[in-house]
């Protein structure tokens, strides 16, 4: 197994293979936690987004597709659907879409947080 690690700026990326099994303490297995029932996926429209949102609605949650651009989440969450008949996933701009999530992922490139952040702070608020 592999984990790239990111630094404060995109283009500092490291690949480094995590310690073995073997050279970590045993700990008892915590329960996994349950998954919430609708998560906004801010950011949705891209390639990472858009492969959250699809692993979520193949684990039955509901997804929002947040986006700048309401038409583009939309057409996003229906090219989902083509995909996925069963995927409960709508799409909206950002706001509306962090509003409704009861979890809300942000999966916009590091230059765009804090603008996104801004548009959404007041719903995001207490979740």
């Amino acid at each position: 197994m592999w984990c790239l690690h990111f630094a404060a700026d995109s283009d500092n990326k490291t690949m480094t293979q995590p310690p073995s099994i073997a050279d970590k303490p045993a700990v008892a297995a915590a329960a996994p936690l349950p998954l919430p029932q609708r998560v906004a996926v801010l950011g949705g429209t891209g390639d990472l987004g858009g492969g959250l949102a699809r692993f979520l609605v193949r684990q039955g949650v509901e997804v929002i597709i947040g986006s700048r651009d309401g038409a583009r989440a939309a057409a996003a969450a229906a090219q989902l659907r083509q995909e996925i008949p069963a995927a409960r996933v709508s799409g909206a701009e950002l706001a509306a879409a962090a509003s409704a999530g009861e979890l809300i992922a942000l999966a916009v490139p590091y230059a765009a947080h804090a603008a996104t952040l801004a548009v959404v702070r007041a719903a995001v608020q207490g979740k």
